[in-house]
């Protein structure tokens, strides 16, 4: 809680010690973990759920603009995740900022010049970015909740560089395969944009990566599941929303049949 309290009495130097950050970052589980032996559902009065994650989002804001290793990120998604099993929910304004500056730091972080550690400490981030999106979307289990997330995800699938939309595209797969087996997730709520979701997986079909098609398959693979739990249907009640690549003979997604799945 010291560790705590100094850091919000005291931003500014924070922001110059990484030291610091990192002792912050590793208190908030700490105290998260306390709470809750506690049986407390939060930590008011003595911390505002949201002036930490606020905190958070500052220092990940600040980070340097040249890609470096740094526990900052990971200890941050870490601290988030910890916050999201408390209450209140977070403000989506404040879970916007959070997921704006986490994932420039991650998708946009260069690796083709650095070593194999870098290379693996960056996939690390991205497995921990997935875990806190999964975090996220339990703390209010909805689909208005997923679209929300999901589109942070997919602005990056309008990135001109081949590694961001790799990211993004991986990155929405794995939330959406998530959504899907969350229990007590919650369909019932809107889902406008899940037309839009379709078409721009859609569009990665046929890209010539390999990685990115194969990505982009997956993720409307899991979509169609969520959009047939929408209407209390799966897979195989809906056997003809499939096609069969008779020149690989593997099965993939009748996408241009999706529009039907998410109709009302």
């Amino acid at each position: 809680m010291r560790d705590i309290e100094g850091h919000l009495q005291g931003r500014a130097e924070l922001l110059e010690d990484r030291a610091k950050q990192l002792c912050f970052l590793r208190a908030i589980p700490r105290l998260c973990f306390f709470a809750q032996q506690q049986r407390r559902d939060t930590l008011e009065p003595h911390f505002s759920k949201a002036a930490l994650v606020e905190s958070i989002a500052e220092l990940i804001e600040n980070l340097p603009l040249v890609p470096e290793p740094t526990d900052v990120i990971s200890s941050s998604m870490a601290a988030v995740c910890s916050l999201s099993k408390l209450k209140p929910p977070l403000a989506l304004e404040l879970e916007s900022r959070l997921l704006r500056a986490l994932m420039y730091s991650i998708f946009a972080m260069t690796t083709e010049r650095y070593n194999t550690y870098f290379q693996a400490l960056h996939n690390t981030f991205l497995e921990g970015l997935d875990t806190m999106l999964g975090c996220l979307l339990t703390e209010t289990p909805t689909t208005d909740k997923l679209q929300h997330l999901l589109e942070h995800v997919y602005f990056w699938l309008h990135s001109k560089n081949r590694h961001e939309r790799v990211r993004a595209i991986r990155c929405s797969a794995a939330l959406l395969q998530f959504a899907t087996s969350l229990p007590g997730f919650d369909t019932s709520s809107d889902f406008p944009k899940a037309g839009n979701f379709v078409l721009q997986l859609g569009l990665y079909i046929s890209d010539p990566a390999n990685d990115i098609s194969q990505q982009a398959r997956s993720g409307l693979h899991w979509l169609q599941r969520l959009l047939l739990q929408r209407r209390g249907l799966n897979i195989q009640e809906a056997s003809h929303l499939w096609c069969r690549d008779r020149i690989r003979d593997t099965e993939r997604l009748a996408y241009r049949h999706m529009a039907r799945v998410a109709e009302d």
